[in-house]
Parts: structure tokens; C-alpha cells; sequence
């Protein structure tokens, strides 16, 4: 245990030397390193007095896809307490602290420093929580055993584990004990609730991914139409590409040469927004016939361009998961990097899915597989024979589509339950 932990703590002292070194030469290094500067003093001016009666939770999440997860659990926090409980957000990623640290139900937005003991300390004598929430894979051993240490509890949601992951293999000892200082850990599964109770987690349960309750308010409280998008779409059936790599754009190049891909229309979210990279995009599309969103902001005349327009490069943030309601097939982007970016936002609206082979790690896109709700490919060449096969094949858009649709709404309670066993834990 105490080499693992000497490890972990190489590791963690590694990566942030690695994220300075960086720095110079990466935005998001950048960023990382300047947010965490001065940590101590940041922390204490944005942080407002603590007073007796007050309960603060601490809510943690790597970035903007754990945020999303952790948000109806704030949102129902709020509702059910109002100002007596006070939400204190941070973030391991500066993509999630930038876009949310101006969050309204937070009382401050933090970035959660590298984690070390003295870090640890430092932290909870400044935010005082009284309740710890970390949210899907945000496991950090210091900042837990200080937790249990202080005896503030300390929970765990819409976890999700696989048996690659480290906490099931020999090297893994110092993750799984970080995992006993949790009071309480939710899963979305029973796959990862057997394989935690097969190392001696007792102290777990099922809830639902609380995006599902996410995803199915966003959908009926967005409900208003999209004028801009409307006029683009007009009759013609549209695919919605959202949260594009190169790899995904290149399946979307490569599908739009088929003929049926003639009467389409396409919308592209790119996961990355810099002007660089949205001018290229453009470039590539160029024949087809191109707009920006944010030239329509600017023109006299919207209409006119939308009509003009096969493509539209969706070059802002904030309004993706509103437009997977005009699309025919989502396109979901990530699958042949890292990852697939959010699946539900589309799936709620009942639009079948295509996205990349890089899925195995989100209970949602595997379930949806294998339900018939979705397809992976496993090339972009790939990518782009699915995506021509659904053009041409309205009945089975209409089935897999209603796949999806039913699969969110019978999902839906995980943030309830969690918030009947934290009801629990603020009474004590």
C-alpha cells in the first residue's frame, strides 16, 4: 500500500509538472496552470462567510459532460432547501470551469487544486463542506481520505465502471481504497455494481445516470422552435452532426458523395471553436454551399442565406442539444479519438445514432447498441456507409429512433434516489 501510494503520488506530482511544461505552448495547459495559481487566496476571496445553520455541499466534476450529470442533482438541491443549502461547484477542467463559472445556483466556482494531502487540507479548511459529491470518475485518494478523515460525508454518482479500469487490477490497490472512503456510491448499472462489490464495496446502488432526468427536462422546457433552424431545414431531412473531430468530418465528406445524400441537409457542431479550424470547415464544404451560424447574426437578410445553404457550421455554444429536435440521424462525434461525446441529448428526441467504435465506455451507447437504438462504425469509411444505408431507409430511422426515445423516458428517477439517501445524511 504504501509503495502504490508513494506511486500515486509520482503520478499526480508528474502531471502537473507535465501541465506547466506545457503551458507555453497549449491553451487549455494554459489555462489549467493560471486557474490553479494562487489557489488558496482565489479560493478564500470567492468563497462568501459560512454560517452555523447553513449546510454547503461541495459538488465536483471533471468537465462539462460531469457537470451535466451533476446538475439535476443541484437543481433538486436548490428546489427542495433553497437558502439553506449553499452548492460550492469545481472543476478539474478548465473547458468546464470557463463555461460555467458564472453558474447562478453555485455560491462560487472553483478549480480543484492537484491532489495532495496539503492540498486537501488546505482546501477543506477554507470551503468547510458539509457534504462531498463527486460525479462519475472523479476519484482523487487525498481529497477523499481528508473527507473521511473529517468525518464529512462523501458520495459518489452516475459512476460507471468496467473491468479495464485500474481499481480491478494489482496495481490498483491505492484507487480502490480511495473508493472505501465513500460513504455511498451510485451506479448506473449492474455490471458495475457487481464488480465493486467483488472488491469489497458494500456500501453501493443503482441509480440511474441522472442526464436522463438531464436531458428529458432540457427537452420539454427548450421546446420553443428554432426560427434559424426551421428555414434551414424547411422539408428536406437533416442530419445533425454534433461535437466533430477531423476523423467524424472526414465520415461526413466521405457520405455526402453518395447520391442519397443529394437531399440532405447537414448541420455540424465541431467539438473545437477556433477560427482556424471553422474557416477550413467551411473551405471543405464550400461546393456544397455553406453558412455560419454566426453570419446569420449578422445578415439582414437570415432567410435568404439559410435557403442558399446545404451546410450550416454551428460556430458557437449552447445550442447543440436544442438542435438534435430538427434532425433525422445524429451524427455522434469522439468515436475514433478519445471518446463519443453526449449521446442522450439526442437520443431523447427520438433520432437514431451513428457515431464512432470508441463507445465501450458510456453504459448508455453500449446499451443502445445492442438495443438496435444506435450503430457503431469502425471506420469513417464506415461511418459513412451507415450514415447512406438511414438516408435511404425511413422505416428503420422511425424504429431506431423510437429505441432511443423509450429508453430515456424509462430511465429517468437516478436523481430522486440520490436525493432521498442525501436528505438522510443533511438531517444528521
Amino acid at each position: 500500500m504504501l509503495l502504490s501510494l508513494a506511486f500515486y503520488r509520482l503520478a499526480v506530482k508528474t502531471y502537473t509538472a507535465a501541465i506547466a511544461l506545457a503551458a507555453p505552448f497549449h491553451q487549455k495547459a494554459k489555462a489549467w496552470t493560471a486557474g490553479r495559481k494562487n489557489w488558496r487566496k482565489q479560493t478564500a476571496q470567492q468563497l462568501p462567510p459560512k454560517t452555523a445553520t447553513l449546510r454547503r455541499v461541495w459538488v465536483h466534476c471533471a468537465s462539462l459532460g460531469e457537470f451535466e450529470q451533476g446538475r439535476p442533482l443541484i437543481e433538486s438541491l436548490t428546489q427542495h432547501y433553497g437558502s439553506d443549502v449553499e452548492i460550492i461547484l469545481s472543476f478539474f477542467s478548465p473547458s468546464g470551469y470557463e463555461v460555467r463559472r458564472n453558474y447562478p445556483l453555485a455560491a462560487a466556482v472553483l478549480y480543484m487544486p492537484a491532489d495532495t494531502a496539503a492540498n486537501a487540507r488546505d482546501f477543506y479548511d477554507l470551503v468547510q463542506p458539509d457534504l462531498v459529491v463527486f460525479v462519475k470518475y472523479e476519484i482523487w485518494y487525498f481529497f477523499l481520505q481528508e473527507a473521511h478523515q473529517r468525518q464529512i460525508p462523501a458520495v459518489l454518482i452516475s459512476a460507471y465502471f468496467d473491468s479495464s479500469k485500474p481499481y480491478f487490477k494489482w496495481y490498483g490497490v491505492t484507487l480502490r481504497k480511495a473508493l472505501h472512503f465513500f460513504d455511498k456510491i451510485f451506479v448506473q448499472n449492474e455490471n458495475s455494481l457487481r464488480l465493486l462489490q467483488h472488491i469489497g464495496i458494500a456500501h453501493c446502488q443503482i441509480a440511474p445516470d441522472t442526464r436522463f432526468d438531464r436531458v428529458a427536462a432540457t427537452a420539454v422546457s427548450h421546446a420553443a422552435e428554432l426560427r434559424w433552424l426551421a428555414d434551414f431545414k424547411q422539408t428536406q431531412p437533416l442530419i445533425v452532426a454534433g461535437s466533430t473531430w477531423q476523423a467524424d468530418e472526414a465520415a461526413l465528406v466521405l457520405w455526402s458523395a453518395q447520391k442519397e445524400a443529394a437531399s440532405w441537409k447537414i448541420l455540424i457542431a465541431p467539438h473545437e471553436i477556433n477560427e482556424k479550424e471553422i474557416v477550413a470547415l467551411c473551405e471543405v464544404w464550400q461546393n456544397r454551399g455553406v453558412v455560419r451560424y454566426t453570419q446569420l447574426q449578422a445578415a439582414d437578410q437570415p432567410e435568404a442565406l439559410l435557403a442558399r445553404a446545404q451546410v450550416l457550421i454551428l460556430d458557437t455554444i449552447g445550442l447543440l442539444s436544442q438542435c438534435y429536435r430538427y434532425a433525422d440521424i445524429a451524427y455522434i462525434g469522439g468515436g475514433f479519438g478519445k471518446g463519443i461525446h453526449n449521446i442522450l441529448e439526442a437520443a431523447v428526441f427520438g433520432v437514431p445514432l451513428v457515431f464512432g467504435k470508441k463507445y465501450q465506455s458510456f453504459n448508455e451507447a453500449v446499451e443502445l447498441v445492442a438495443a438496435g437504438g444506435a450503430v457503431a462504425a469502425a471506420t469513417p469509411e464506415n461511418a459513412a456507409v451507415l450514415l447512406g444505408e438511414l438516408c435511404c431507409h425511413e422505416p428503420k430511422r422511425r424504429q431506431r429512433g423510437s429505441i432511443n426515445a423509450q429508453y430515456v423516458q424509462q430511465r429517468r428517477g437516478g436523481t430522486a434516489i440520490i436525493m432521498h439517501y442525501i436528505q438522510q445524511l443533511l438531517k444528521k
